[in-house]
């Protein structure tokens, strides 16, 4: 799945989340990696425990995620991660890797990773976030300041190499209805076509029949 948000962040959210990094604490990024990550990650994090206000902007972003309805129809999810605000500087990237299937102690599942975009494109060079394609080739993503892209989590990934400027950016998880990606893109084309059958035939017989099938399903597959 591919899934660009346009405006997810307004500019007074990217204003408050601005003020908090401005005078945030930063580490290295590589204390939060594991395994082979820990090799190819090389960027700054926000210390969250060492920051001001960090936890209100890990709020702003989880509830911009969680109330949006795209996420709602496409995504189908039922846990979010906190978000994770990362920073690159000039020489610094992050190489191809592919996300733990399982975070933190609660082991939650993570089947699609989002990346929030905080900083202007003009602002940067490079910082592209790659992810590869079925083929072979990559996908270069670099959105406007408060965009979003949802992708699966098992797909290989990287961030290129900032050569000016700095690239922030809020990194989280979602855990699905379902891991399979299959599944989830016939239960999120289930779930758009039952609310437009409740809302515009709610009295209809084929809406109660169609919501039986719907619900069934739902159930069969669901993995929480």
């Amino acid at each position: 799945m591919r899934l660009r948000i346009k405006g997810l962040l307004g500019p007074e959210e990217l204003e408050r989340i601005d003020a908090i990094l401005m005078n945030g604490a930063f580490r290295d990024g590589g204390d939060t990696a594991e395994g082979a990550a820990r090799v190819v990650k090389r960027n700054l994090e926000l210390d969250r425990a060492a920051t001001k206000g960090a936890e209100a902007i890990e709020t702003v972003v989880y509830a911009r995620l969680a109330g949006h309805p795209a996420i709602a129809d496409n995504a189908l999810p039922v846990r979010f991660s906190r978000p994770i605000f990362s920073r690159y500087e000039p020489g610094m990237s992050y190489g191809r890797h592919v996300d733990n299937p399982l975070l933190g102690e609660g082991g939650m599942r993570s089947d699609l990773s989002c990346t929030v975009f905080l900083s202007a494109p003009e602002s940067y060079e490079g910082g592209e976030l790659a992810i590869a394609r079925d083929g072979g080739d990559e996908e270069f993503v670099k959105l406007p300041r408060g965009d979003a892209i949802v992708y699966d989590t098992g797909i290989p990934h990287r961030v290129a190499e900032v050569t000016r400027g700095a690239r922030m950016a809020a990194v989280c998880w979602i855990q699905s209805i379902t891991g399979d990606p299959h599944r989830r893109a016939i239960l999120a084309g289930f779930h758009k076509v039952h609310h437009r059958m409740v809302e515009n035939h709610p009295e209809a017989e084929e809406t109660a029949l169609f919501n039986e099938a719907y619900y069934l399903l739902f159930r069969l597959w669901s993995q929480v």
